[in-house]
């Protein structure tokens, strides 16, 4: 299944807005396992990653981030973008079996929320090198 890029609402509150990232009712809801926070350096890579039971809910408060997810269909191999920053209210919701990276962009960190449907478990992700698919990072 692809990726799916999901337009939120920004609430326009005195004194600072509020985001709304995910809430039981939204169709794309698929259950609560965990939630945690990665951080990633300016022009720092992440990936590739491929979880097998987990759909990741991705949310960027602070920062920029490209992510980068990979389908192989035979042996064609096409790469899709997504950007997500503070400034955009969107989420990227990566289902299992997708082969996924990131890299932090700007000049400071960044920080990403994942929102996952299942726990971690050791063995559930596979890892692979970046060099591993050819995909040009350079910004």
């Amino acid at each position: 299944m692809k990726p799916t890029l999901i337009s939120r609402n920004i609430i326009d509150v005195a004194g600072g807005n509020v985001r709304k990232i995910l809430q039981s009712s939204d169709v794309f809801f698929h259950g609560f396992g965990e939630a945690y926070i990665s951080e990633i350096e300016p022009a720092f890579v992440k990936g590739w990653k491929k979880h097998t039971k987990m759909t990741s809910t991705l949310f960027v408060p602070f920062g920029h981030v490209r992510f980068v997810t990979l389908d192989q269909i035979h042996s064609d191999t096409q790469f899709h973008e997504y950007f997500l920053s503070n400034l955009q209210p969107e989420i990227l919701q990566i289902h299992p079996n997708t082969w996924f990276a990131f890299q932090g962009l700007g000049e400071q960190k960044s920080i990403i929320s994942n929102i996952a449907d299942v726990e971690h478990e050791p063995g559930e992700a596979i890892n692979s090198a970046i060099e591993d698919f050819e995909f040009n990072w350079e910004i």
